[in-house]
Order: structure tokens, then sequence, then C-alpha cells
């Protein structure tokens, strides 16, 4: 069983106050260490309490260094501080059909379709295909005599 919705304003007893701040603090700064070591993130948290006590974590270093690395990433617009992943083309491993490249059988089954949908294609499958390798050669930028890259 969980615990109940907590309405968000200020709690008005100073005792309630400060015991809540305790446990909230300890629970925050450890999903800030959780998370640290889980993502690999370098984490900063300042926290100053109601009297002006200081409570500070650094996950990596410490936390004039992380100020300065955030500092220069504000200067820089906030852009991004890993580096982007190569862009890498796909290679391609043609492999020739055995025989004449029939299909021995399929799956695409419309009988079912046709006897209790009325399905009719309104094009037959020869005229489809024919279709689609004219839009699939022009929208991939082939020409007719250009099947080298397919």
């Amino acid at each position: 069983m969980g615990r109940g919705k907590v309405k968000l304003r200020r709690i008005e007893n100073i005792a309630h106050r400060q015991v809540t701040f305790c446990k909230r603090r300890a629970g925050l700064l450890k999903k800030a260490r959780e998370l640290s070591v889980l993502c690999d993130a370098e984490i900063g948290l300042i926290i100053f309490s109601t009297n002006g006590k200081l409570y500070e974590l650094a996950t990596k270093g410490t936390m004039k260094e992380l100020i300065e690395k955030y500092m220069k990433s504000s200067e820089e617009g906030h852009a991004q501080v890993e580096p982007k992943p190569p862009q890498v083309k796909a290679k391609k491993n043609m492999v020739e059909m055995p025989g004449n490249g029939d299909v021995p059988f399929t799956h695409a089954n419309i009988s079912l379709a046709r006897n209790e949908l009325w399905y009719k294609p309104m094009t037959d499958l020869n005229t489809g295909l024919r279709k689609f390798v004219k839009w699939y050669l022009s929208y991939y930028g082939y020409s007719k005599g250009d099947k080298s890259d397919m």
C-alpha cells in the first residue's frame, strides 16, 4: 500500500518542516547519486536550508569544476557536450536468387476478404508490381540502366 498524495504547500509547523527537509534532502541526494551511477551522468546539486546551511553534491570531480563546465557550456549556448555519433553508410550484401526468382508460396490469402467482405482488388497483381517497381526506381533515383546500387 502506497502513501497518499501530499498537497504541495509550505509546511507551517517548523519542527515538521525541518524533519521533512532532512528526510527529503537525504532522499534527493540518494536519487542524484543513483542517477549518476546508473546513467554515468555528472550531477551537481546545491541546496540551502531555511537557516542558510549549504548542502552540495558533485558526483564527478568538485562542485567548482562542475560549475566551470556549466559556465563554459552556457557561454557556448548550451552546445551539445557529447560528440554526435558518426554517420555510417549501410552495407549492402547482394545475394543471387536461386532459379527464376519466383516465390514458391505466399501467406497473402485474400479469399476470406473476397468471400466475406466482397473485396475485389482494383489492380491486378502484374500491373501492381509493375507500378510498384516504377515508383520504387523513380523514388530512390535509379535510372533504367543503373541497377548496380540496388
